[in-house]
Order: structure tokens, then sequence, then C-alpha cells
């Protein structure tokens, strides 16, 4: 997204679901939240069914409003890794032509984990490199489940 100051209304290409305000016709008519996505990337792919359909995602400025985020995932730090990476891969498989797809999948399960452990190694936080190595055994041992739950674009 463009960055802008926020104190204007603008069109936009996703609204994050903590604030996404939809009719209920047109939540069913894009079959509502595809329930793969657990907690992370829901709205995005809705977000994007929707601007398929030629609708369009509006930016309201006047009522203000915030969202902390993570408020209970910061508790759970392996389980949160875990559910966004999955919701990332299923983004990707869904969305993204095979061979992106492929290449994303490859990159965040092989690349992503080991550029996580040099980061915590590098700063020593040993806490980083458990919650990194278990959220990404949850990947992995999910890998047979990912797999059935994909749809190609």
């Amino acid at each position: 997204m463009v960055e802008w100051d926020h104190r204007s209304d603008r069109t936009v290409d996703h609204v994050i679901g903590a604030f996404y305000m939809i009719r209920a016709a047109t939540f069913q008519a894009l079959g509502g939240f595809d329930e793969r996505f657990f907690v992370y990337l829901e709205d995005l792919d809705l977000s994007l069914r929707a601007r398929r359909m030629g609708l369009l995602a509006r930016f309201v400025a006047a009522p203000p409003s915030f969202h902390l985020g993570g408020g209970v995932s910061r508790q759970v730090k392996a389980e949160r890794l875990f559910y966004a990476t999955r919701s990332r891969l299923l983004y990707g498989f869904k969305h993204l032509p095979a061979w992106q797809a492929w290449t994303h999948a490859v990159m965040t399960l092989v690349c992503e984990p080991l550029a996580r452990t040099a980061q915590a190694l590098l700063r020593r936080s040993w806490e980083d490199l458990r919650f990194t190595w278990r959220g990404f055994a949850l990947v992995y041992r999910d890998l047979p489940a990912l797999w059935r739950a994909r749809r190609w674009r």
C-alpha cells in the first residue's frame, strides 16, 4: 500500500480484517472467508477475490480507530509463526501461478527458517531460536494437510 497521512478517504488494495465492513450480500457472493486461513490472511484473500470481481476497498478516515494486533498471539509465538506461515503458503498456492507458488514455498520452508536462525544467533536470542524451530516444526508436521488443502489458481 502507498503511504499517506490517513487523514483522507481513498481507494486502497486492502483493509485489515479488524476494520473490515462489507455488505452481507457482497460477503455471501464472495463465498465469505476461506476457512482454510486461520487467523492470518483471510481478510487479504477476501480483498483479492473482491478486487477480481471488480469491487473496490475504501479507507474511510472519519471514524478514529486503532488495532494493537497480536494481543493474544504474543504469548504463543511458535503457534503464531505456524499459523502465519501456513496461511502464507496457502495464499501463495491459491493466488499465484504454480511456479511462483513453488518458489515462495521453497523460500518460506528453507530460506526463512535459516534466516531466522541466523538472526537469532547473531542477537543471541535463544528464545527466538526456540520459537522459530518450534513454529517451523509445526509447519513441517502439517505439510501433508497443507498439501491436501492447497488449491491452484
